[in-house]
């Protein structure tokens, strides 16, 4: 790691020692004179810092794009051959976490609709069940019991 001072870096990004000087207080750096030291984090939070306050996001990208291009030949009857080529794109979308989240929600709101459901078709099954016991074992007792002939 390399010493850089106060000075040193105006001269790199080529802005004056006051203005700089003034940005990383605004920061909140401790830097009030042009020969202190600045280290690699403290650039980065001024970096930081000027990237928001000029309004510029400090975000990841959302979004990737993966392109894939193959190319191959193809034999046709005789000496004839054709070159193909196959282009492939492919995007990924970083979702935020308030998206996952609302959809893990949702997921689990339709889950317990499921179990609802589920629990109170076989309720019902149960209490039809229990409905016909009563009258098939009436029937039962009511009918004679067959009776074998020799």
């Amino acid at each position: 790691m390399t010493q850089v001072t106060v000075k040193e870096l105006a001269q790199e990004v080529a802005a004056p020692v006051e203005r700089l000087l003034q940005q990383m207080r605004e920061a909140g750096l401790p830097h009030t004179d042009a020969g202190q030291v600045v280290t690699d984090s403290e650039k980065q939070a001024l970096l930081t810092h000027l990237k928001s306050s000029h309004k510029a996001k400090v975000e990841e990208p959302r979004k990737i794009t993966l392109q894939r291009k193959t190319t191959s030949t193809l034999r046709v009857a005789g000496s004839k051959s054709i070159s193909v080529e196959v282009r492939k794109k492919k995007v990924f979308v970083q979702r935020s976490p308030e998206e996952i989240q609302a959809e893990q929600k949702r997921e689990l709101e339709e889950r317990r609709a499921a179990e609802n459901a589920a629990r109170d078709k076989s309720e019902a099954e149960a209490r039809k069940r229990a409905e016909e016991s009563p009258a098939v074992s009436r029937l039962a007792l009511q009918r004679p019991p067959l009776q074998r002939q020799p």
